[in-house]
């Protein structure tokens, strides 16, 4: 379910599920949100889903509308699980699928020869490779100002990781997110809207921290381009609407700051992905 500023999932099983039974999907919604609101809270869901941080199961609101849909809301603590998720190292992660995927990165499966040879997608493709390289600009530049500290700075960009902050302060004391603009809203949505959809395709393709199934790979180029190009947008707004460099951003508390970046980081972690992985094209980290 697409909105602006929140994260909220909606479900028609209750609709599926009361055909077959000929019952009220209403009532039917409301009796599978209050067992998936018991479930989620109870500490077996753990065995059930090992790969769903227990912050995000314990921090969505299950809810149900008048006409019988099942509509799942993700608090910040839930979206801060996910976005923890994107920028953690592999090497620290302790799932075992997260590894499994690594090795299950192919990179002969490419699309490129549909894409980068047609004309009229080269300004989409510029438009993508500038955001990306956006992205590692202003890590850099945070680097050299010692807002943050990047391990192994000179490396290719994918590899890069925080080495000081330790770990992002995503929220602030009451447990909202720090990054509350409207645009930074609507661009950690597009980065899990983005992943969602990835999985739907079947892409065949690893974040280095969140494992993606292991199936076909998609036949479907111009998808991951649209993909890639509403990240990329999404990514430019909040680049237009907030300076964190320079003396706008040295007015911003630290902790603010660094959530900040941490959020561009995911960024550029999944513009890389769609770039190199999905769309088999360079990503420049300058252009």
């Amino acid at each position: 379910m697409r909105h602006p500023t929140q994260l909220i999932y909606s479900s028609a099983i209750a609709h599926k599920l009361a055909a077959q039974r000929h019952v009220s999907a209403t009532d039917l919604a409301v009796e599978i949100a209050e067992l998936v609101t018991a479930f989620t809270l109870s500490q077996s869901a753990d065995c059930v889903y090992p790969r769903l941080p227990k912050v995000v199961l314990q921090n969505t609101r299950v809810l149900t509308t008048s006409s019988g849909f099942i509509q799942f809301e993700l608090k910040d603590p839930a979206i801060v699980g996910w976005l923890d998720f994107l920028i953690q190292p592999c090497s620290v992660a302790a799932s075992a699928p997260c590894r499994d995927a690594i090795n299950r990165v192919s990179t002969g499966n490419r699309v490129s020869t549909s894409i980068s040879s047609t004309p009229e997608f080269h300004p989409k493709i510029f438009a993508i490779q500038h955001a990306h390289a956006r992205c590692c600009s202003l890590l850099r530049l945070a680097h050299r100002a010692h807002l943050i500290t990047l391990d192994q700075p000179d490396t290719d960009p994918r590899n890069w990781q925080l080495a000081t902050p330790t770990s992002v302060p995503w929220l602030t004391p009451d447990l909202q997110l720090q990054t509350n603009h409207s645009t930074e809203r609507q661009l950690i949505n597009q980065l899990l809207m983005t992943l969602d959809e990835l999985d739907e395709l079947g892409e065949q393709v690893s974040l280095q921290t969140l494992p993606i199934p292991n199936q076909e790979p998609s036949s479907n180029p111009e998808q991951a381009l649209r993909l890639a190009t509403n990240l990329s947008q999404a990514f430019q707004a909040v680049h237009r609407d907030i300076q964190m460099m320079g003396s706008h951003g040295c007015a911003e508390p630290g902790d603010r700051r660094h959530a900040h970046l941490g959020l561009i980081l995911a960024t550029q972690r999944l513009l890389h992905l769609l770039l190199q992985n999905c769309l088999g094209i360079d990503a420049p980290s300058e252009l």
